[in-house]
């Protein structure tokens, strides 16, 4: 039997906050385990956001539950 999830309960991507219904990449960022779709999210996020925005750059969404 298959066990849907809402849409709001789905992951979003921690670089790009695209909505994640299958597969991801978990990665360690700024103390936290976030969502990720694709190697080069984790490389904006890492070259980019966490420098700008630094704990900013965590959106809730994007935290694995």
């Amino acid at each position: 039997m298959t066990i849907y999830r809402e849409v709001n309960e789905l992951p979003r991507c921690g670089s790009c906050g695209k909505l994640l219904t299958v597969g991801g990449l978990v990665e360690e960022r700024l103390g936290h385990e976030l969502w990720f779709c694709s190697e080069q999210c984790v490389r904006v996020f890492d070259t980019y956001k966490a420098v700008k925005y630094g704990a900013e750059a965590v959106w809730p969404e994007s935290i694995k539950s």
